[in-house]
């Protein structure tokens, strides 16, 4: 992004250098303006308007409208300035005219002519529609004359005509036209830098591509523009054959950039006129090509071919326009911006076409700029593309951090597992070798015989309940485990499990409390309750030396809340959130066991779509709810 800023800010003041210290001054306008409609007879190639004017009557034009309507049976009228007796003054400077024009001086010599207005030949230009005249000292207190030809309903000047220095004259031009040089040439030099700059990714490279030579082709475009290319740095048909030869090439990179960015909508029907503006541009091109340096003639098909491709670009602005809209109604990222560039850059065109047709007023182009506010949102597009993607692409290294990160505490769990997992069957495993290897001697009595085989009994059923925790937490993690949910009395299973548990309770002091009472009904899996119940009382019971473990039951709502509280010592409230993670252990917990069984509840609570939670303090004892529907859902 601060690149793209520095490039601009580059670009800027670059262009400014070329422009600074323009100035006028000694230059006079030209206010009195006198005409004849229709076309003067010509005598031996001289126009007979000025060798004989004393017998023509001589009209004076507006001196703020500067045209006429032309005569009903002609499309000709004749102009006439007169030069005063300055000696400062060497040249004359036309800001535009309405069409054609040929300029003679007092004598009938013609000095200056845009086409050859005999042949009409407009596929040949000798000269500018915006141009500066030299002025000898011989026509000094002489008329010189203007004649011009037009398809339109009125005929004459563009703006202002001004006399005065010829070098004045130029900066004066400079000056009047410096929005559309500075146009032109901040987009060329921009595009040039913009093209060279490869800051982008290649995703975004290939848009900086495409606006790059977009902009490269609208600069030749401006300065090509036949009402401002005046600099005569070469002949005025070369200027005309840029200005026809970029229009094409400023559909292709703009539907090129298009389709790069926005992939919904006519994306079809935008691709295909993609490669039919290319083919276009290749037809004409290559017939051109060999028409003018392999035939040696100077018929020009762009020229021919200009007026239907002009009506299909206003096609595919239409087709461009209602595609970005329907975008930006689908809130599809950045349309707007290419919406709102081409609808203003189309108004600006359409304005143009009208004032060409004398519909509207007009007195200097306004699609340049209609260029400019386009292009400056391609460059929000691209700025804002390269900005999400920053983002994004952050967002996913951050995430492929956490994910890292995650990997890392996960082969960690998953090694401390296995080295608790080979320590809790070791023991067991060990007792058992060791017992086999007593009761393989002959000399044992037989009550010492019994009791290692109930020791081997007994390590045997702690491998396999080690095992099938093992098993059951497996199925959990792969979701192999499917719910039989029913209503049946929660009462009547607290009963048969605490009745079960207290014959398996060594410890005296330690009292088993069921308060749930019968015709308590939920909806659920008995037996996955069965073990999630099984499961917190006998945690409760491995941290109670003394008390009590109790089971009970409240109503809220439509829920039952099923709570196991104990007397025990209780669980720090720093190690309230990860006693339900897999393998997690109190550290002052003495008794053996993977750290699988509240595990298990959670995952059993979880398929159920119900709530479990702890509250507890250190010496006094802990609380663990859970809720289960009290009704079958309709």
């Amino acid at each position: 992004m601060k690149k793209l800023f520095y490039i601009i800010i580059i670009s800027l003041i670059f262009v400014n250098v070329f422009f600074i210290n323009v100035f006028s001054e000694n230059i006079i306008k030209v206010n009195k303006i006198e005409y004849i409609k229709g076309d003067s007879p010509f005598f031996q190639n001289i126009p007979e308007f000025i060798v004989d004017s004393d017998n023509y009557l001589w009209s004076s034009l507006d001196s703020e409208r500067k045209t006429v309507y032309k005569a009903p049976d002609s499309d000709f009228a004749w102009f006439r300035i007169k030069i005063p007796e300055n000696t400062e003054i060497n040249a004359l400077y036309y800001e535009g005219i309405i069409n054609w024009m040929e300029i003679y001086d007092y004598t009938g010599n013609m000095i200056y002519s845009i086409i050859d207005l005999n042949t009409l030949k407009k596929n040949y230009f000798k000269g500018f529609p915006s141009d500066i005249i030299e002025i000898k000292d011989s026509y000094y207190g002489n008329y010189i004359y203007f004649r011009m030809q037009t398809d339109r309903n009125d005929i004459g000047f563009i703006n202002n005509i001004y006399m005065g220095d010829g070098n004045q004259l130029r900066k004066f031009s400079y000056l009047n036209l410096r929005p559309y040089i500075f146009i032109g040439a901040f987009l060329l030099i921009f595009g040039i830098i913009l093209l060279f700059s490869g800051i982008f990714s290649f995703r975004l490279q290939k848009g900086i591509v495409y606006l790059s030579f977009l902009m490269i082709t609208v600069s030749f475009w401006i300065l090509a523009h036949p009402n401002y290319a005046f600099i005569n740095f070469t002949n005025a048909n070369l200027y005309e054959i840029l200005l026809e030869y970029s229009i094409p090439l400023i559909v292709i990179f703009s539907i090129g950039f298009y389709t790069m960015y926005f992939k919904r909508g006519f994306l079809k029907i935008m691709k295909f006129l993609f490669i039919l503006n290319i083919l276009y541009f290749i037809f004409v091109s290559s017939f051109d090509i060999i028409n003018t340096f392999l035939l040696k003639n100077d018929f020009l098909i762009i020229f021919r071919l200009k007026g239907y491709y002009y009506i299909a670009f206003v096609i595919q602005a239409v087709f461009l326009i209602t595609d970005s809209l329907i975008n930006a109604f689908r809130k599809i990222d950045l349309s707007f911006f290419y919406f709102l560039g081409i609808t203003v850059l189309t108004l600006t065109g359409v304005y143009e076409v009208l004032a060409d047709m004398r519909l509207v007023a007009w007195s200097k182009p306004v699609m340049p700029f209609g260029f400019l506010f386009f292009i400056v949102n391609l460059v929000i597009i691209i700025a804002k593309s390269f900005y999400n993607e920053k983002k994004s692409s952050e967002k996913i290294s951050q995430e492929l951090k956490d994910k890292n990160l995650l990997l890392e505490e996960l082969s960690e769990e998953k090694d401390m597992s296995i080295t608790k997992i080979s320590h809790e069957i070791n023991s067991p495993v060990s007792s058992i070798l060791s017992m086999a290897k007593l009761l393989s001697s002959d000399k044992l009595p037989e009550d010492r015989q019994n009791e290692i085989i109930n020791n081997i009994t007994s390590n045997s059923l702690k491998i396999r309940s080690l095992v099938d925790e093992l098993l059951e937490f497996s199925r959990f993690r792969r979701n192999k485990i499917n719910l039989s949910k029913d209503l049946f009395d929660i009462g009547v299973l607290a009963k048969f499990i605490t009745s079960s548990l207290i014959p398996t309770v060594k410890n005296e002091k330690i009292e088993i409390i069921n308060e749930i009472p019968e015709n308590t009904f939920v909806y659920a899996d008995e037996n996955r309750i069965y073990q999630v119940i099984n499961n917190l009382i006998s945690n409760s019971l491995k941290f109670t030396s003394s008390g009590y473990v109790k089971l009970s039951a409240a109503i809220s709502d439509d829920k039952i809340i099923i709570c196991v509280s104990d007397s025990g010592i209780g669980i720090p409230g720093d190690k309230l959130d990860i006693i339900f993670k897999e393998f997690e252990q109190l550290e002052y917990s003495a008794e053996e066991g993977l750290g699988l069984g509240l595990s298990i509840v959670k995952h059993i609570m979880n398929l159920h779509g119900e709530k479990i939670w702890v509250k507890s303090k250190i010496n006094s004892g802990s609380e663990f709810f859970f809720t289960l529907e009290k009704n079958k859902p309709l």
